[in-house]
């Protein structure tokens, strides 16, 4: 398998709590990235901490996860 080289560099995923995003938020993850797990919306279950907590636990990579809407004016800053 080729090697990306994302160890240890930071990847923002947006939409990373569901579908797609979360699945490469994953396969980022298991390439041993930093994987910043955006949603828009945090459900009452709250799957993006749910990744994050699941990414710690198998120790491939730390994750932060952000319920922020970035299309308001100052939401990017918020939290990069």
């Amino acid at each position: 398998m080729i090697d990306p080289g994302l160890q240890g560099r930071v990847a923002v995923v947006t939409g990373a709590n569901s579908g797609i995003g979360a699945v490469i938020a994953r396969v980022l993850a298991g390439h041993g990235a930093l994987v910043v797990i955006h949603y828009l919306d945090a459900p009452p279950t709250d799957p993006g901490k749910a990744y994050a907590v699941e990414f710690a636990f198998k120790g491939e990579a730390g994750a932060l996860s952000v319920g922020e809407d970035i299309r308001r004016a100052g939401g990017q800053a918020s939290w990069v």
